[in-house]
């Protein structure tokens, strides 16, 4: 997941794939990641990649909670990262300042 070009670090966001991560200068082994609906297909692929590149994985999900902590059990076990799913509905500014706060 690292950018196209290294000299060109930068803060991005995809929110067309539901993801967040702010690219270091060392790529994303040790960020932590915030996934949206990462309990769903799109979600878990964009779960796993992160964490086979070692980010750490927030799993979020709006309704699905247990298929969340499965997600994130997976992450864990398979990839040795830290991974744990957070209810948020990212409609409501006040959960996602909560959950980011968490």
């Amino acid at each position: 997941m690292s950018a196209a070009n290294p000299e060109q670090r930068r803060e991005w966001r995809r929110c067309d794939s539901a993801f967040a991560l702010k690219e270091r200068s060392d790529g994303p082994e040790g960020a932590v990641a915030l996934v949206t609906g990462g309990n769903g297909g799109l979600g878990q692929r964009i779960c796993h990649a992160l964490a086979q590149e070692g980010a750490h994985v927030a799993v979020m999900y709006a309704r699905s909670r247990d298929q969340a902590e499965s997600v994130a059990s997976e992450l864990r076990s398979h990839y040795q990262i830290n991974a744990q799913a957070f209810g948020c509905d990212i409609n409501r500014r006040r959960a996602v300042d909560r959950l980011v706060g968490e």
